[in-house]
Formats: structure tokens, C-alpha cells, sequence
């Protein structure tokens, strides 16, 4: 009986461990990875694009009609889709912010440099 239990416990501890999460999220971050464009609208109107890595890391350009320039941009998506990024040039500096699906997203975008503001949609291509 003794013996029966003692494999029991194993069994059960078994069971346990290859039943429990490892925590790696990043094959939900291959979702979000790819080329993503859209636009700009609020305060000012424009375009954004950006890629995202297989890591969740995302570069890109945020162009407005008033910045007349496209501003580079540095960013990361997490595995639920949570998408962030901030830029800063000697003149400019804001920041996005908002959720992507896997083939869609939008969010907030502000320019604290001139206290601009507004939303950005995109799709992924």
C-alpha cells in the first residue's frame, strides 16, 4: 500500500508539472510581429508605420502634417497587445500609445514638445 501511494504522489507531481504554464509568452508576440501602417488624426493628421520583431520590439516613423518630417520611433508590444513607443528629436518628443489585435490596432499619440494630440489607427500588412 505503501508503495501505491508513494506512486500516486509521483504520478500526481508529474501530472502537475507538465500540466503548468511556462510562462514564455513570446509565440503570443509572433502574432503582433510584421509591418503595420495607417494614420494619423486628431489636433494634426499624418501617417504612422512601424515593425514589430519576434522579440515584441518595434521601430518605426510617426509623420504629421505639422512635423513635416517623419519622426523615428522606438517601441515594444507585449503579449497581450499592448503597443507603446516614444521619440525624441532636439525639437519633438511624444508618444504612443495602444492595443493591437493580430491584424489590427489603435491608440493615443500625443506631442508633449507643442501639446498636440489625437489617435492612430493601423492595419498590419
Amino acid at each position: 500500500m505503501k508503495q501505491f501511494v508513494k506512486y500516486g504522489v509521483f504520478l500526481m507531481i508529474l501530472v502537475f508539472f507538465s500540466c503548468s504554464k511556462d510562462g514564455d509568452s513570446s509565440d503570443d508576440i509572433d502574432l503582433y510581429a510584421g509591418q503595420w501602417m495607417g494614420n494619423v488624426t486628431g489636433e494634426d493628421s499624418g501617417t504612422v508605420s512601424f515593425f514589430i520583431y519576434e522579440d515584441g520590439s518595434a521601430t518605426g516613423d510617426f509623420f504629421t502634417n505639422g512635423t513635416q518630417t517623419p519622426i523615428y520611433f522606438d517601441g515594444s508590444v507585449n503579449s497581450s497587445g499592448s503597443f507603446s513607443a516614444s521619440f525624441s528629436t532636439t525639437e519633438i518628443n511624444g508618444s504612443l500609445s495602444g492595443k493591437l489585435s493580430e491584424t489590427s490596432g489603435n491608440g493615443n499619440w500625443t506631442l508633449t514638445s507643442n501639446q498636440t494630440k489625437g489617435t492612430w489607427s493601423v492595419t498590419k500588412k
